[in-house]
């Protein structure tokens, strides 16, 4: 019998809880949350999967001392702002064998090696949800960019929330070249910043650009809401795609650079994956999202760049990134 914490229940943890209501293995499942209404949500979405027998029990709580002190695994998705001392709390209260982690991590960059020695000295395997490793169509489309000396990624769109979702496309990137190797310029960014959305945290505009490796990227963004496009040029691939309508166009040295339009399911919703990554763990001691020593070589450059941005253009000065 495995036992599973969700930590945090807000509109993504209570999605991750209705994936895992569908796990092939026995469990039981902790959801934790210090606010009464997200605890009444999750426990609304949960509802409204179908019963599954392999599921035991499951049980709310409104604070970390509340839990088991055995976990089998735990989900961390609070905001970045406290997800250092979510960790600090949880390893001191409970024996943690497996943890996966949202992103952004950790705002302030000393945190993450104190929290990665933590992590060591306690023998905890950790991942960062970064879901796009899993979604089927690019574990394809990495396949055939296997043998390209040199591959270019963009993203285009508006409102899409470029200090927010960044380090998803980053990692994306990272995934179909293999390289973690980051360096970043934002000297195309828009000198300004943008109150976020959610209180107290904030975004940016304009043109993020750098490498992973030798491979360039850009990830533009501007104020305005528009479709997401994703451009990937390579000495033996172009390819063009809308996530959002599961359409995109390829073309590749293979077959003569001949364009051919494709429709397919691309993006997974969390409800569709928490399932697989804890099935995966489970009985492999893996699963595809990165781990935290690897996710971590992109967060720091990325936080840095973030915070020295934010400061320069910013009303207030600030000694932790304040992107969530």
């Amino acid at each position: 019998m495995k036992n599973i914490v969700v930590i945090g229940a807000g509109q993504l943890g209570s999605r991750h809880l209705q994936a895992l209501s569908k796990v092939n293995f026995q469990t039981t499942i902790e959801v934790v949350d210090p606010f009464a209404a997200s605890l009444e949500v999750a426990r609304a979405r949960f509802n409204e999967m179908p019963s599954n027998p392999n599921v035991f029990g499951i049980s709310f709580f409104s604070s970390l001392s509340e839990l088991s002190t055995k976990v089998d695994l735990a989900i961390i998705a609070t905001n970045a702002d406290i997800r250092a001392d979510v960790i600090r709390t949880l390893l001191k209260h409970c024996d943690v064998k497996n943890l996966v982690l949202e992103k952004v991590l950790f705002q302030k960059p000393e945190e993450y090696t104190e929290i990665q020695a933590l992590l060591k000295a306690q023998n905890v395997k950790v991942w960062v949800n970064h879901p796009r490793r899993m979604f089927p169509y690019y574990a394809k489309l990495k396949e055939l960019l296997v043998g390209s000396k040199q591959v270019s990624y963009q993203v285009q769109g508006g409102d899409w929330g470029l200090a927010c979702n960044g380090l998803h496309f980053i990692d994306h990137f990272a995934f179909l070249t293999g390289c973690s190797d980051l360096t970043i310029n934002t000297d195309g960014l828009n000198p300004s910043v943008i109150v976020s959305k959610r209180k107290g945290y904030f975004e940016v505009s304009g043109t993020l650009s750098g490498k992973i490796g030798a491979h360039p990227f850009k990830l533009f963004c501007h104020e305005n809401a528009s479709p997401v496009v994703i451009t990937i040029c390579a000495d033996n691939l172009n390819a063009i795609i809308d996530e959002g309508n599961g359409w995109m166009r390829i073309s590749t040295k293979e077959n003569g650079w001949k364009w051919v339009d494709e429709k397919a399911k691309i993006i997974y919703f969390q409800s569709e994956l928490s399932n697989k990554i804890a099935e995966d763990i489970f009985e492999t001691g893996q699963c595809d999202l990165p781990t935290f020593v690897d996710s971590t070589k992109l967060h720091i450059p990325f936080i840095n760049a973030m915070l020295e941005h934010i400061n320069r253009y910013g009303v207030e000065k600030h000694t932790t990134c304040p992107i969530t």
